[in-house]
């Protein structure tokens, strides 16, 4: 009997032995991660008390309310609130970002995360590399080495990009150090660094604000061949900028350039470079302009730069306008009204040539802007104008001012009606109604001038067995005028024209490849002749499309080639 009573205590003392680490650390996960820890599921666990860590082997899931991890192995030290991970593949869902990678360390206080061989979805955005960090409450939030990035959605993407390194700033812009642009497996061209501006629209897709910077080329039989080249660059973190250039084979030309240097996240010197050429009618005229300066973003209220300028404009080979001057232009804002300032001093003449002060107050049913403005072409001493919208279709406003345009000037009252309607027939069939009514009256003069423009389209958006649809817009507009405006401002063209626009879209889902074949017909009925007669064919796929034109009008063949972001 003590025999047995000895083998008894001897297999109570080995099972204490051996569940002894599960009860010590019970009240340590209750103390240290009360809210982090759901769930810990895997074919074998590994609890070690003393090094304060567990280990999970094969088919390991890892939940709570944050973060989900699937992966091969982990290791979860859970006084320092740091996990391990190991598969082939991890799969890691954290804050709303979905992860995938060969090895992952996340820092749960800091909530930082590190992943090795890995791949993320952000929004529109494919990124992958060999070590992406994501650093969830810090701008940036991913640092990605070596990278692989592009926004086509195809299984082989047509093009894409690598980069030693990519930071993305979340709503803001995608930073790329010794990027390459790929087409297939072919490279096409290599960079120091590029930048690719982030935006949302208002339907809250987001949108990328340019393409790399692969030439945009094309062929029209007015200008000739065209080439257009837009770059926006960060040579560092202190120097970064933006790049256009656009070519015509007949001789125009436009180069901009914007370079920065920040000194710091509310200060930095620009200069912006501003050159162009433009021929027509045998007429060549040149503009350049520099600028040297410094802006400054106070608080959130106040901001303003001041920047010496440089402006320059030729005709022919002439000189016909020169003018250095400092500037100075602000604004102020807060949630009653916003002001904006500018003023221009001509060192030349030692004279102020430039100052303006416009104030706007806007609500969610009326506007109000007020302005004065002097030594520009057209002069508001001052103006001023109220909109008030009576319904989403209906707005009317209404101002009055002091105008000068060169030695003429006059008081005048402006009445103007907007009225715009959109009426849906059922799902594939609506009408829209455009006016727009301004009666000014020159008090001076006693004399008045009425403006109308107004537009009515039969609207027609029909698929067929969802792979071909037909958009059709067909309608009447008109502009015209009653009396003789006293002011450019008030000037109208007239115009009664006929517009019909078809498009025929054949599209294809499993390439997300869309064959479409356009007419184009604006037809004046004052000259009695069509104004605009052209056929489009274009060839689109999700990332990049291009397209080949013929204008009946002008008789010209076009065509043109551009990535899609």
């Amino acid at each position: 009997m003590r025999r047995y009573l000895l083998i008894i205590i001897f297999i109570i003392v080995s099972m204490f032995l051996v569940i002894e680490p599960l009860i010590a650390f019970e009240p340590v996960i209750n103390q240290e991660i009360t809210e982090d820890i759901s769930n810990i599921e895997a074919d074998n666990i590994y609890i070690n008390n003393a090094k304060k860590e567990i280990e999970a082997v094969g088919n390991v899931r890892l939940t709570n309310q944050s973060l989900k991890i699937k992966a091969d192995r982990l290791v979860f030290y859970y006084k320092d609130k740091i996990i391990n991970a190991y598969g082939q593949p991890i799969l890691f869902e954290y804050k709303d970002r979905l992860f995938s990678g060969e090895k992952l360390q996340l820092n749960y206080k800091k909530e930082v995360v590190y992943l090795y061989k890995a791949e993320v979805k952000v929004k529109k955005f494919t990124f992958s590399g060999s070590e992406i960090d994501y650093l969830h409450n810090d701008t940036p939030n991913f640092i990605i080495e070596d990278a692989y990035y592009t926004t086509c959605e195809m299984e082989q993407p047509h093009y894409h990009y690598t980069a030693k390194k990519i930071t993305y700033y979340p709503d803001d812009k995608i930073v790329g150090r010794d990027i390459s642009f790929w087409w297939r497996d072919q490279k096409i061209v290599n960079l120091p660094s590029f930048i690719i501006n982030i935006t949302t629209d208002k339907e809250g897709k987001t949108v990328a604000g340019n393409n790399f910077p692969i030439p945009e080329f094309g062929y029209n039989g007015g200008e000739g061949f065209f080439i257009k080249l837009n770059y926006p660059y960060e040579l560092n973190e202190k120097n970064n900028g933006s790049l256009y250039f656009f070519k015509e084979s007949m001789g125009s030309f436009q180069i901009n350039l914007n370079h920065n240097y920040v000194i710091d996240m509310d200060k930095k010197i620009f200069l912006l470079y501003n050159g162009g050429k433009h021929i027509g009618n045998e007429i060549l005229e040149e503009v350049r302009s520099y600028q040297l300066g410094f802006k400054h973003e106070v608080n959130n209220n106040f901001k303003y730069s001041l920047y010496l300028e440089e402006y320059d404009k030729f005709k022919d080979v002439n000189l016909v306008e020169n003018i250095s001057s400092i500037n100075l232009e602000s604004t102020y804002l807060n949630k009653q009204f916003t002001l904006n300032t500018k003023s221009k001093y001509n060192l030349n003449k030692k004279e102020m040539i430039t100052h303006s002060y416009i104030v706007n107050r806007e609500t969610e049913s009326s506007n109000l802007i007020l302005k004065y403005i002097k030594g520009n072409d057209t002069d508001y001493l001052p103006y001023g104008k109220f909109n008030y919208k009576l319904n989403k279709s209906l707005s009317f406003d209404l101002g009055y001012g002091y105008i000068k345009e060169n030695n003429f000037a006059q008081h005048k009252l402006d009445y103007i009606l907007n009225y715009n309607k959109n009426i849906i027939i059922n799902r594939s069939v609506d009408f829209s109604f455009d006016q727009n009514i301004k009666h000014t009256s020159y008090l001076e003069e006693k004399s008045t001038s009425t403006n109308y423009k107004s537009s009515i389209f039969m609207n027609i958006n029909k698929t067929f067995f969802s792979l071909l649809s037909l958009a059709q817009s067909t309608g009447y507009v008109s502009h015209y005028n009653e009396g003789y405006p006293l002011f450019n401002i008030d000037e109208i063209k007239r115009d009664k024209k006929v517009v019909s626009n078809t498009e025929l879209d054949f599209y294809f889902p499993k390439d997300k490849e869309h064959w479409q074949l356009a007419l184009n017909l604006e037809y004046s009925l004052l000259e009695e002749k069509f104004q605009k007669q052209q056929v489009v064919l274009s060839h689109q796929y999700d990332c990049y499309g291009y397209q080949i034109n013929y204008d009946l009008y002008n008789k010209s063949l076009g065509f043109q080639f551009n990535f899609i972001n």
